[in-house]
């Protein structure tokens, strides 16, 4: 553990002698994880499980998506529990409209060192393709290279984005990705340390963390006393996902600026549902198919970032009479007419969003 204890204390990063000055608007959409269960890749058409909501993803300044695979296209698709997928189901998301991928997290080292390698080899042969627009941070592929927050220019703003990760399932002998475990006080406050040098020189940071509980609806009090203190330290956004369902956002006030804090997004598309009852839409597993597009609006004026705005858009796993799960908008799934107990399912999902969300104040 030790030796993941400081990627980050290797990190070089320019830094303004003032902080950022500048002002403008930014409209964001986060999701959640994008996973790849065997029924996942093995869909002849990957861009079908983005048809419903790539409107909203072509039509904001950037999108966020958790990438829990390699992307190692000398090695076959494999799935659970040491993932791999080729670019071409990369692709499809990046097509869709997702530009910022976090490449931090508990499956990073599934192929070891070398899948690590492939995947960043895989990100920058896409980042080429889509004339640059494809940013993504987590993982390095030598250690010679620092592990430094992906800067991001849009609309006249600087945007830094680090992602993180809290552990790796397999162990790493050198540190490839980006670990920080909330749960060792040494590690985490050698971090915020690090990020209280790096924030100002951003008009907007957003960090990016993978870890807390598998399929807990709450985050535990830890992560929760962690991610405010990450806002201490200067993120603007701290983007929360790994649990795979979804956990209550907040916004809190520092200095005056509202800030934004995602606790877990969920799944934006797995194969978890796959074996799903609709007779029992209260299941817990039905949990790691219902997740929100989460809209943000942001204002910065002299460098200091406000949220204006939130608004989170239901999105459920919609399985095809081919088999093919794909992501669907809830509200309207809910309103049609499908076969067998699936129309019961969908309307009752609804309503648990609608009650998660009036918890949070916020209503779909």
């Amino acid at each position: 553990m030790k030796k993941t204890v400081f990627l980050l204390l290797g990190i070089i990063v320019c830094i303004w002698s003032v902080n950022a000055q500048s002002s403008g608007r930014l409209n964001l959409t986060f999701m959640g994880d994008i996973m790849a269960h065997d029924v996942n890749y093995r869909m002849k058409n990957y861009n079908l499980i983005y048809e419903d909501v790539k409107d909203l993803l072509l039509n904001d300044d950037l999108s966020f998506a958790n990438l829990e695979f390699p992307v190692d296209g000398d090695l076959p698709y494999s799935t659970y529990p040491r993932f791999n997928v080729h670019s071409a189901y990369v692709f499809a998301a990046v097509k869709a409209g997702i530009e910022v991928f976090s490449l931090a997290n508990n499956h990073s080292l599934d192929q070891g060192a070398k899948g690590v390698q492939k995947t960043l080899l895989s990100l920058v042969a896409l980042k080429q393709r889509f004339g640059g627009r494809l940013y993504f941070s987590g993982i390095r592929k030598s250690l010679e290279q620092k592990i430094t927050p992906q800067i991001i220019y849009r609309n006249g703003l600087k945007i830094g984005f680090l992602a993180v990760t809290q552990f790796s399932n397999l162990p790493q002998d050198k540190p490839y990705i980006n670990v920080v475990d909330y749960n060792d006080e040494k590690q985490a406050k050698s971090f915020l340390a690090m990020l209280k040098k790096i924030t100002g020189a951003y008009d907007l940071f957003i960090l990016s963390f993978h870890g807390g509980i598998e399929y807990a609806t709450e985050p535990d009090p830890k992560k929760v006393t962690f991610f405010k203190a990450l806002i201490d330290a200067g993120v603007d956004i701290v983007y929360g996902h790994h649990p795979h369902v979804l956990q209550p956002f907040k916004i809190i006030t520092k200095n005056g600026n509202k800030k934004l804090i995602i606790y877990s997004m969920g799944n934006f598309i797995s194969g978890q549902t796959w074996f799903i009852n609709p007779k029992k839409p209260y299941s817990k597993r039905a949990n790691t198919g219902d997740s929100v597009l989460l809209r943000v609006s942001v204002v910065i004026t002299g460098g200091n970032s406000d949220i204006d705005r939130v608004e989170p858009i239901p999105i459920t796993h919609y399985i095809k009479p081919d088999k093919d799960i794909v992501v669907r908008r809830l509200k309207p799934l809910a309103a049609r007419k499908l076969h067998g107990f699936w129309s019961r399912y969908y309307q009752v999902r609804l309503e648990l969003m609608k009650e998660f969300l009036h918890s949070l104040s916020i209503t779909p």
